[in-house]
């Protein structure tokens, strides 16, 4: 027997007092709004693809389909040609630069191959420059954040570990950078962060931003509620987008 719903218990950031609901009917603290650049349910394979926020509709690349996904439906990908994109030149709002920002995505990937992307904005060119979502260059049973860095050099690409990435299963991958804090992470699931020092900023790449690729390393599988903020969520905040494991979409807080 399933579970139906379950609580949710939250701080609801202004006077300090917890507040739960259930899953069912969770209206989510306006704090989720913040910051919030654009927000993907990937419900149609229509071109272009919709942002909720109105701010960056997607083109369609390939041919994408529909789906099953995590929240009603989602974006089935072949891996040939697939995607939904926006070109280079007006893409900055998906080049953080010096700045922070923090990308989520759920992936149901049903074949690994190294580097397939699943989101992002990334260039191998000047020796690495923006960020990118995709499966481990070395490891196919591990989510990785390809990371570059604004001196042209880039910074080691971060792994989740072997083991987070399962084939055939819905995955929440959450990445970040926080420059107070001069850190990145990646968080699977609910599962510890994992962290490294980021002291400058991941640059910005002369090309696209993607859902589906990442360098045109394209992803297999299904992708569904796509976002990206210009700054880093909260621990909170990342446990409120997990959900226990059921996701949320933009009108629960919209």
């Amino acid at each position: 027997m399933g579970i139906d719903a379950v609580t949710i218990c939250y701080d609801d950031g202004v006077t300090g007092s917890e507040v739960c609901q259930s899953s069912q009917s969770l209206i989510l603290p306006s704090s989720l709004s913040g910051d919030l650049v654009s927000w993907y349910a990937l419900e149609t394979s229509s071109d272009p693809q919709p942002d909720e926020t109105g701010a960056n509709n997607l083109t369609k690349g390939g041919d994408p389909t529909t789906g099953t996904g995590k929240k009603s439906n989602g974006q089935v990908f072949d891996g040939v040609g697939d995607e939904y994109y926006i070109s280079s030149a007006s893409a900055g709002d998906f080049k953080p630069g010096d700045s922070s920002f923090t990308a989520a995505i759920w992936a149901y990937p049903t074949t690994a191959s190294f580097n397939d992307g699943a989101m992002g904005c990334y260039s191998t060119l000047s020796g690495g420059l923006g960020w990118g979502i995709r499966i481990d260059g070395s490891d196919t049973t591990a989510w990785q954040f390809a990371r570059g860095e604004n001196s042209g050099t880039s910074e080691p690409d971060i792994s989740a570990g072997a083991g987070s990435l399962t084939l055939n299963a819905w995955h929440l991958i959450i990445v970040w950078r926080d420059a107070d804090a001069q850190e990145c992470g990646i968080q699977v699931n609910n599962n510890t962060p994992v962290t490294s020092a980021q002291v400058l900023g991941l640059g910005t790449p002369a090309y696209k931003f993607s859902i589906g690729s990442v360098l045109n390393n394209r992803f297999v599988g299904t992708l569904d509620e796509a976002a990206f903020w210009n700054r880093p969520l909260t621990s909170d905040e990342r446990d409120i987008l997990w959900n226990n494991g059921n996701g949320i979409t933009y009108s629960q807080f919209s």
